[in-house]
C-alpha cells in the first residue's frame, strides 16, 4: 500500500517482484529470522518488531504481523504482513535508554573522580601533574598544603612561578625539562629550611607518556623523609661512634660472619700482626687460624679456635689464651674468642697485648726479690750482732762494736726504706705533687752546698761559677734531692780522695730550648761502658766488693726527678780517671725569679 511504499522509500514498481530482502537492516540476527521463518511456515501467525532499511539507507522500526494465506487445498498460497511504522516511539525508547545511559556513564564518572581525589588527597606525600608547557592539570591536597593553598583545585592551571620564589621555580622548571628530554625518572633530595614540620623530601619526577610515546608532561610526588633523615644521621653518628672504637681501640677484633668465615678486623689488629684484611677476608676457621699460627712463635702458637671452645668451661666459658709473635718487638697477645647472638656475626676474636703488663710484672717481681735481699743484708748483720749480745759475755769494747755496726746497718735499711718511698711516690704521682717555680739556678746551689755535709775528712765541693746567672722552673725540694744524691755518690766513690767540683753550663742550638746544666765531677774510680748503661737501673751498683754502702736507688731518683723537670742527665766516665753527671733543665725565660 502507499504507506509501506512511503515508509521504506521505494517506488511501487521498485517493490513489485523483490524479495523482502531488500529491505533487510542486519539489526536482527539470523537466528530471529529463522525463527519467523518457521512459525509462518508452519502455518501459524508469527508477531514480532523488525527493523528494516530504507531506500536511503535510514532504519526505521514496524510492529509486523505475518499471516499464512491458505488455497482451497489447506497448502499455504501466500503471506499477510501488516506492518505498524513505531519507528518514532523505537527513537523516543533508545533516546530515553540513551539518556539513562549517560545519566549512569555520568553518575559513574563523578563517583569515580570522588575515588580518585579522595585517593590522591590520602596519599601522605605530595602528588601533581604537569603538562609539557609546565601547567598543573592535577594535585592533591598535601601538595596544596605545602603550596599555601585551601583546595587542590586552586593549584590547577598554575606554574612553580606562580607557587614558588623565583629561584627555586626555575630550578622545577630546569628539572622538568631534563626529565621531558630525557624521558627518564629523576629522583633528588631536597631541604626546606622554611618549613617548621617537614625539612627533608624526597622527589621524583616521571615523563607521562601516552601509549605511542607522544610525551604529556610530567608527574611527581614526594615523600617527607624528615624521620628516615634524622634516623639515618643517628645510625651514621651511631656509626662514627663505633668505627672511631673499634679504629682507636688499642685491642685487636675479628668478627665472623654466620658462615663462620672473617668479615673484618681492627686496624689495632693489622697493627699487632701485620695481617691485613685483604689477607684474612672470608678466610674460615681453619684457613684463618694457619694464617695467624704463621706469624707465631713456635713457643707460643696459636691453636686455632676449637681450642679456645675447648678451653671454656661452664663456669669460664670465656677462657683465655696467649700467643707470642715473631718479629723484632715479639709481642705477647692474650685471645679470647666471644659468640654472639646477632645473625651478621657468629663470634668475635678479641686480642690485647700484654707484653708491658707481663714485663712490668717481671719488673715488679725483679724489684720485690731485689728489694728483699738489699734489706736482708743489713737485717742479717742486726740480727747476728743482736743475737752475739744476747748470747754472748762481751767486753765493753765489743758491746760498742756491735752497737755501731747495728747502727750503721739500720742506717742502711733507712736509707734503702726512704728511696724505696721516694720511688713510690714519684711512680704514683709522676711530678703531680711537685710545687713548681722559677728559681735562680746559683741561689738553688748555695742553698743546697749549705746543707750539704761532706763525708768526715773530705773537703766541702768546690763551687766553680763559670758562667752567669740561669733561670730554671723546678719544684727546689725534690730538686735539691737530685743535687745531694749526685754529691753522695761523688764522694762515695772517691774514697781515695780528690776534690768533688760543681759547675754550672748552658746549652743552646737551634734544634731545642736552651737548656741550664748542674755538673757534678769526681776524681773516683769511674765507670766501664757497660756500668754507666746500667746505672739508672734500681738497685744498681757499679760497686761489687760490698765495701761502698749504698742503696743502688740514688741514680734512678735523680733520673726520675731530672726527667719529670722536662730535662735528662748527662753521665761521662772513663776508668780510674772519675766521673762527670750533669742535670740539664730547661731555662725558664719571662717568669718572676725566686730568690
Amino acid at each position: 500500500n502507499d504507506t509501506f511504499v512511503h515508509i521504506s522509500g521505494y517506488s511501487r514498481e521498485e517493490l513489485m517482484g523483490q524479495n523482502h530482502r531488500i529491505l533487510k537492516s542486519d539489526v536482527q540476527a539470523a537466528e530471529f529470522w529463522d525463527v519467523m521463518w518457521k512459525t509462518i511456515s508452519g502455518g501459524y501467525v508469527w508477531k514480532g518488531v523488525v527493523c528494516n532499511r530504507a531506500k536511503d539507507g535510514t532504519r526505521y522500526w514496524v510492529q509486523s504481523q505475518i499471516s499464512p494465506i491458505f488455497d482451497a487445498d489447506g497448502k499455504i498460497e501466500k503471506y499477510l504482513s501488516i506492518r505498524t511504522d513505531i519507528t518514532a516511539h523505537r527513537n523516543a525508547l533508545d533516546e530515553l535508554e540513551l539518556a539513562k545511559s549517560l545519566r549512569a556513564a555520568n553518575d559513574a564518572l563523578q563517583m569515580r573522580k570522588f575515588y580518585l581525589r579522595a585517593t590522591l588527597d590520602n596519599l601522605p606525600f605530595q602528588f601533581w601533574l604537569k603538562d609539557v608547557d609546565g601547567h598543573y592539570l592535577a594535585a592533591n591536597q598535601v601538595m596544596a598544603d605545602a603550596c599555601g593553598f585551601n583546595s587542590a583545585d586552586d593549584v590547577t592551571g598554575l606554574t612553580d612561578l606562580d607557587l614558588w620564589p623565583m629561584e627555586q621555580a626555575r630550578m622545577y622548571q630546569s628539572i622538568d625539562a631534563e626529565v621531558l628530554r630525557s624521558r627518564r625518572t629523576q629522583v633528588r633530595e631536597e631541604f626546606d629550611a622554611n618549613n617548621p614540620t617537614v625539612r627533608w623530601v624526597e622527589i621524583f619526577i616521571k615523563p607521562l607518556m601516552a601509549g605511542n610515546g607522544a610525551l604529556l608532561g610530567t608527574v611527581g610526588y614526594a615523600y617527607d623523609i624528615s624521620e628516615r633523615k634524622l634516623a639515618q644521621g643517628r645510625l651514621k653518628e651511631h656509626s662514627d661512634h663505633l668505627s672511631a672504637i673499634f679504629d682507636l681501640s688499642p685491642d685487636g677484633f675479628i668478627s665472623f660472619d654466620a658462615a663462620r668465615q672473617v668479615s673484618h678486623l681492627s686496624p689495632a689488629f693489622t697493627r699487632m700482626t701485620g695481617i691485613t684484611l685483604a689477607q684474612a677476608h672470608q678466610l674460615d676457621e681453619s684457613a684463618f687460624s694457619e694464617l695467624l699460627s704463621r706469624n707465631c712463635a713456635e713457643t707460643g702458637r696459636f691453636e686455632g679456635l676449637d681450642s679456645l671452645r675447648r678451653r671454656g668451661t661452664p663456669s669460664t666459658p670465656h677462657e683465655r689464651a696467649r700467643i707470642e709473635l715473631t718479629g723484632g718487638n715479639k709481642s705477647i697477645l692474650e685471645v679470647e674468642l666471644r659468640d654472639s647472638d646477632l645473625g651478621a656475626v657468629s663470634q668475635i676474636l678479641y686480642f690485647r697485648d700484654v707484653t708491658v703488663e707481663i714485663e712490668v710484672e717481671r719488673l715488679k717481681n725483679d724489684f720485690l726479690a731485689t728489694a728483699a735481699h738489699e734489706l736482708r743484708t743489713p737485717m742479717v748483720s742486726i740480727y747476728g750482732y743482736s743475737e752475739l749480745l744476747l748470747n754472748q759475755e762481751l767486753d765493753a769494747s765489743m758491746h760498742q762494736e756491735c752497737f755501731g755496726e747495728m747502727h750503721a746497718q739500720s742506717k742502711v735499711m733507712v736509707s734503702i726504706l726512704d728511696d724505696l718511698l721516694d720511688l713510690a711516690l714519684i711512680d704514683e704521682r709522676r711530678g703531680r705533687n711537685f710545687k713548681l717555680q722559677a728559681m735562680d739556678v746559683v741561689t738553688l746551689i748555695e742553698a743546697t752546698l749549705n746543707n750539704f755535709k761532706p763525708p768526715v775528712g773530705r773537703d766541702a765541693p768546690q763551687w766553680l761559677l763559670t758562667r752567669g746567672e740561669g733561670t730554671i722552673l723546678v719544684d727546689a725540694r725534690q730538686t735539691q734531692k737530685a743535687i745531694v744524691n749526685v754529691l753522695s755518690n761523688a764522694y762515695k766513690y772517691s774514697p781515695g780522695g780528690g776534690a768533688v767540683q760543681i759547675k754550672l753550663l748552658r746549652l743552646s742550638n737551634a734544634t731545642e730550648a736552651p737548656l741550664v746544666g748542674i755538673a757534678i765531677s769526681d776524681q773516683g774510680i769511674g765507670m766501664t761502658p757497660a756500668q754507666q748503661a746500667c746505672v739508672f737501673e734500681r738497685f744498681y751498683r757499679a760497686d761489687t766488693s760490698g765495701k761502698i754502702l749504698g742503696t743502688g736507688l740514688g741514680m734512678s731518683i735523680v733520673h726520675e726527678i731530672v726527667a719529670l723537670h722536662g730535662g735528662r742527665v748527662e753521665l761521662n766516665s772513663e776508668p780510674g780517671v772519675g766521673t762527670s753527671v750533669t742535670l740539664w733543665f730547661p731555662e725558664c725565660l719571662n717568669q718572676p725569679v725566686l730568690l
